[in-house]
């Protein structure tokens, strides 16, 4: 099974919502990953880690994302991690998680973001593997990590959210690279989301996608 340590140096707040949930372990500046849920094992064969704005990039021996200078948008599903709190998600969340991800994540990339595949194109099929809702409008996030459902109507938290994302060669459909991150809002003191139900991981989909652009070579034409 594949696992390893990924540098994380960039959690930016707590994960909380009342306090019932709190960031993962860590040990240094590193945190271990589990076995990815949504990117198969047979794909992560042969690929080397490499140190990136990502907490996991791994890359395939020889390829260079600097040869690439877009990237299009080939498919998102919602698989989280954690079984119990997928019970949570309904189709409607579901929904709006993935639509999100396609403008936000297309927004960080800017001029870099395809509508087709070719040469110089990496295409991207993307997960998100966990998504805590700033405020939770139905009770059943907080409930289903043992809060109490009272006033559950207002109730509001730092939210996150994490991905899995395999990027392939547009002309060859050669994997190139993966990737995994989590993003955290910012602390309830200085959290302008709270009044959002998925304001922090909106903003985790567009840095995911600005960092991605910084990996990439210029755009065409410029």
């Amino acid at each position: 099974m594949f696992s390893l340590l990924r540098h994380s140096p960039k959690l930016t707040g707590a994960v909380l919502a009342f306090g019932l949930i709190s960031a993962p372990a860590l040990s240094g500046d590193y945190v271990v990953v589990d076995d990815f849920v949504f990117v198969p094992e047979k794909v992560t064969e042969g690929l080397q880690s490499r140190r990136s704005r990502f907490d996991t990039m791994l890359v395939r021996p020889g390829a260079d994302l600097r040869n690439y200078s877009s990237v299009a948008i080939r498919s998102v599903v919602v698989k989280p991690r954690d079984k119990d709190f997928a019970k949570r998600l309904s189709a409607a969340d579901r929904k709006q998680l993935t639509r999100d991800f396609r403008s936000q994540f297309g927004a960080g990339l800017g001029n870099r973001l395809a509508t087709t595949n070719g040469k110089g194109t990496l295409v991207l099929s993307a997960a998100i593997t966990h998504a805590w809702p700033n405020k939770d409008i139905t009770g059943r996030y907080l409930t289903s990590r043992g809060g109490s459902s009272v006033g559950r109507s207002t109730s509001t938290g730092s939210g996150r959210a994490s991905f899995e994302a395999v990027l392939k060669d547009g002309r060859t459909g050669k994997v190139v690279a993966v990737l995994a991150d989590t993003y955290s809002g910012r602390p309830l003191t200085s959290n302008f989301n709270t009044n959002s139900r998925w304001g922090d991981a909106r903003d985790g989909f567009r840095r995911w996608g600005r960092y991605l652009g910084k990996e990439l070579g210029a755009p065409a034409g410029s």
